[in-house]
């Protein structure tokens, strides 16, 4: 085990879960900021 064996990098490599829930992750922040553009352009579009 060197220094750097318990790096995330390493576990994102590693784990497959890991990939699988920063997939996950990505999918939901990105519906979650194209909900936030559309509300922030258009008006009255989050009311």
């Amino acid at each position: 085990m060197g220094l750097y064996s318990l790096s995330p990098f390493n576990l994102l490599i590693e784990e497959p879960y890991a990939t699988i829930f920063w997939v996950r992750f990505w999918i939901i922040f990105t519906e979650i900021r194209s909900r936030w553009l559309v509300t922030k352009h258009i008006p009255g579009a989050g009311e």
